[in-house]
């Protein structure tokens, strides 16, 4: 929600919303006492629904009624966190907040922000990106060491803007590519005990990752890693000395370096990759690493996040991510939908979007083919000159503005533009625009699904998980055979194409066009769940698919007498009479009318859409003239 700078909060916020005026009151408090100290209360509002604004409200109202509460507020970009701490300050009518920028320009610190941490800790409200909170809750140096305690030493109360995921954030992955883009840059360097150092550190996962694929039957099979038997151990103070002569290297020779190969690369991001290696070096002895299509996966299971005696985050996805119900971390505060998305359309693409799909033919211009598709469909279902937003993964997001978007597509809209699942979250500078187009199925490898669960449910190693994966659902999309971690995979997948929805249309009253290219049809349900009163528009085929699956839940309905006393009019008396009678056997009588009425169709496409594409032994049901029998 966009605020203008010359209103306060307390004259633009919905007082009438009983859910936001809950978190406001939890927020506010200034008894609140040690409510949620070993965990986070999750407020679920939905997206545009105030949840940043009445937070900034709160804050304010809680210290100008005298409260000394400190907070944290942390989210997750500089732009998001000079908008907070704007509000809060206005509101207030005194700077009691600041936002820390370590790269802000110059020693000038302004009101509302400064590079030095603890002019900003200062304040009653201290604002951070999500990166520095994740440098504060897991320091790797000694000055995040000193923030972190400073942080615990003064302030009470954090709030988190919008989901930090452990895993995502600490995740380590090793394959061959890895190795050779670090031994690429060290051999550059030209220091011959940093490639003794890196070369043993890689030897363990090297020799791992050569020793199963020589296994077979291990394609698309998930295992955990177990250690190969080594002569000899890395150890920490080997690894302390690879880390130090890495930090003392001359930043110019990784400045030619990235020169040289046309890269951007730096040496804290070297440091990173070589930290993540280390990890899931050691992680190996421990059985949490897994080994997935010759890439190592493993995560930093020690990190803990920062808390205070109060904890707040904030996420509409929560109401339906089953992450949020894994372990005892959450408090999750579900809340109704209430913004009315009715002058909205859903319009349904069913299309297999993920990476693999997309590369997956006996073409080798697949990939170039999709793309130039997507942009020619842009154009034909987007409104000429209305703004576009194109929401898929980094790569595809830069092909396509490079090479696929000729002059035709800029001169068609009065503005385009793009966003990838990892960077959207948050971002509301695309709130006027009307059409949004998810040209992708956002989805992290399998192993990583695997991890989160281990790591929320506070698991020592993986043995003991079902990690199979392959078309389980019945719908021929791929999924988990474990039903946990197929909903973990699922929520995750509905979540990013929810908050991608609502990158655009950011009002209390939107109107606009979702495009989802997608191919199950759960998605798209729970999605038109989220956007209470938007209009699905699927394709032709899906509207067919649509009415077999709502027959299926129909006949569910059924058996469990929820149709029992419903009425039709008999066409020869002209009265009404039971739809549903129940026969000498165990099976109810249906009448087909009761069908056309409640799934909308005529007798025609009842034939031709759910007749004629149902296995009725398997449903348990037969066609008998004007009825349909419905075992029991």
């Amino acid at each position: 929600m966009v605020t203008n700078k010359t209103e306060k909060l307390k004259d633009i916020i919905n007082k009438e919303d009983k859910d936001l005026m809950e978190m406001v009151r939890y927020i506010s408090n200034p008894l609140i006492g040690l409510r949620s100290k070993s965990k986070f209360k999750v407020f679920t509002l939905e997206t545009s629904r105030g949840k940043t604004i009445g937070t900034a409200y709160a804050i304010a109202k809680a210290i100008k009624c005298g409260s000394s509460t400190k907070y944290v507020f942390t989210t997750h970009t500089l732009e998001e966190c000079s908008r907070v701490t704007e509000m809060i300050n206005q509101e207030v009518g005194e700077n009691i907040a600041m936002y820390y920028n370590p790269s802000q320009k110059g020693k000038e610190k302004s009101e509302a922000s400064s590079e030095n941490f603890y002019d900003c800790a200062e304040k009653q409200v201290l604002i951070v990106t999500h990166k520095t909170y994740l440098n504060i809750s897991n320091p790797k140096n000694d000055k995040h060491e000193r923030y972190q305690s400073c942080v615990k030493g003064k302030f009470d109360f954090l709030i988190v803007d919008e989901e930090i995921n452990a895993v995502v954030n600490t995740l380590c992955f090793y394959d061959d590519y890895t190795y050779k883009k670090i031994l690429k840059i060290i051999k550059f360097v030209d220091d011959s005990e940093i490639l003794d150092l890196f070369d043993k550190l890689c030897e363990q996962p090297k020799k791992t990752i050569k020793f199963y694929e020589i296994k077979e039957n291990l394609k698309n099979k998930i295992i955990v890693a177990e250690e190969v038997e080594m002569n000899d151990v890395f150890t920490d103070l080997e690894y302390s000395r690879l880390i130090e002569l890495i930090s003392s290297i001359d930043n110019e020779v990784i400045n030619d370096y990235s020169v040289d190969n046309k890269t951007d690369i730096t040496k804290n991001e070297i440091i990173e990759e070589i930290e993540k290696i280390n990890i899931l070096y050691k992680n190996m002895s421990v059985n949490r690493v897994l080994y997935w299509n010759g890439t190592l996966y493993s995560c930093n299971f020690d990190f803990e996040f920062l808390m205070l005696d109060n904890n707040v985050m904030l996420d509409a996805s929560a109401n339906f991510n089953t992450l949020y119900t894994i372990g005892k971390m959450f408090d999750v505060v579900k809340s109704e939908r209430i913004i009315d998305h009715s002058k909205c359309y859903l319009h349904w693409h069913k299309r297999n979007t993920s990476k693999s799909a997309k590369k997956k033919s006996s073409n080798n211009n697949q990939l170039t083919d999709w793309r130039k598709f997507i942009v020619d469909d842009i154009k034909k279902k987007a409104r000429k000159d209305s703004r576009v937003l194109i929401i898929t993964y980094k790569a595809e997001g830069d092909a396509l503005n490079k090479r696929f978007l000729d002059n035709e597509f800029k001169k068609y809209f009065k503005e385009y533009n793009f966003l990838n699942f990892l960077n959207m979250r948050g971002v509301d500078k695309y709130a006027k625009y009307e059409e949004c187009f998810i040209v992708h199925t956002h989805r992290f490898a399998f192993p990583v699904y695997v991890l989160m669960y281990m790591y929320y449910k506070k698991l020592d190693n993986a043995y003991g998980i079902n990690m199979t994966y392959g078309k389980y659902r019945g719908n021929n999309t791929i999924g988990f055979k474990d039903p946990m971690l197929d909903s973990l995979l699922l929520s995750d997948e509905i979540s990013a194409i929810y908050q991608a929805c609502k990158r655009i249309c950011r009002t209390k009253k939107p109107i606009g066009n979702f495009h989802i290219y997608n191919n199950n049809l759960e998605v798209i349900k729970q999605i038109q769940k989220e956007l209470l009163n938007v209009k699905v528009l699927p394709d032709a085929e899906n509207e067919r698919m649509k009415h077999v699956d709502d027959f299926y839940f129909l006949i569910s309905k059924i058996r469990e007498g929820t149709y029992n006393d419903y009425k039709i009019v008999d066409g020869k008396t002209g009265r009404k009479k039971k739809a549903v009678t129940r026969g000498k056997k165990d099976y109810y009588e249906v009448t087909k009318k009761l069908f056309y009425e409640v799934l909308g169709i005529d007798n025609t496409h009842f034939a031709r859409d759910i007749v004629s594409k149902i296995n009725v032994a398997e449903l348990g049901i037969k066609f008998k003239n004007d009825v349909v029998i419905v075992n029991f």
